[in-house]
């Protein structure tokens, strides 16, 4: 319900996903979150596309740089530091409040459970 959603807005049982981490090194997770959360956050990532503030994203593979076909990102920080000059970034902020915090808050409370 979208009740149970604001007050857990993950899908995943993080003890099942450590133990997977653990024992694997990876672990592939589908539909980690929960509705409302994953519609508010399509819906800012199609508003930053819409506004062309996404960019193609490269890879760094030794010496050479290989495009990552169809993945388009926004570099929000530079070495763990938050961009705060970038005009792409400020309206980024400005039209994506849950982007934000999932980047923030939300994101921090989920790898704390880890």
């Amino acid at each position: 319900s979208d009740d149970d959603d604001a007050d857990e807005p993950w899908r995943v049982d993080c003890d099942e996903l450590a133990a997977r981490l653990t024992r694997d090194g990876y672990a592939a997770v589908d539909a980690a979150a929960a509705d409302a959360l994953a519609d508010a956050l399509g819906g800012e990532i199609a508003a930053l596309a819409a506004q062309s503030l996404l960019r193609a994203s490269p890879n760094a593979l030794g010496d050479a740089v290989r495009a990552k076909v169809g993945v388009e990102e926004l570099q929000l920080q530079i070495k763990g530091a938050p961009i705060l000059d970038d005009p792409g970034v400020v309206a980024a902020r400005q039209l994506c409040p849950t982007l934000r915090d999932f980047g923030g808050c939300a994101a921090r409370v989920f790898g704390q459970r880890l």
